[in-house]
């Protein structure tokens, strides 16, 4: 499934979903908003996971070399309402597969590097375009952390 029909999916769930709370009162809603939205996080957190594992399973590692670092300072809020500053690094990136020339990008990148550094990118051998930065073991934390926090938000909210 294409990343269009994907988001149509998903807006005309939001809009049918939205347009469903309007008729709702607070204890219908509490009935109906959080086992779904459990239910959304558990499907979410395991789609993710299965799609990086198939993902890490047909890709091959190549050496880059960083053509560019931008740095952006972004603002953020935290949930007391102090105003903080984070800065985002965006690594550019050239690399070579089967002797043609590829460019790419790597966000956030976290590691400490230089422009003319080499660092080591995962590519899809089928579509050499398609391409991450070696992320280590996060997504494998993440998406499990976010299957579990829905499936538990689902059990409490039945009970």
């Amino acid at each position: 499934m294409n990343k269009e029909k994907i988001m149509l999916y998903a807006t005309i769930s939001f809009v049918i979903g939205f347009i469903s709370l309007l008729f709702m009162d607070e204890k219908m809603i509490m009935k109906f908003a959080v086992p779904v939205i459990g239910l959304l996080f558990l499907i979410l957190g395991i789609v993710f996971l299965i799609k990086h594992i198939k993902f890490l399973k047909i890709t091959k590692e190549a050496e880059a070399i960083i053509t560019k670092i931008t740095k952006n300072q972004v603002k953020s809020r935290s949930s007391s309402g102090k105003i903080y500053h984070k800065t985002e690094v965006t690594a550019y990136v050239k690399y070579t597969v089967g002797g043609k020339d590829y460019k790419g990008m790597v966000s956030p990148y976290k590691k400490r590097g230089l422009e003319g550094d080499k660092v080591i990118i995962l590519y899809d051998p089928n579509n050499p375009q398609k391409m991450r930065g070696k992320e280590g073991i996060l997504p494998f934390i993440g998406f499990p952390i976010m299957a579990i926090m829905g499936l538990m938000v689902l059990i409490l909210s039945l009970t």
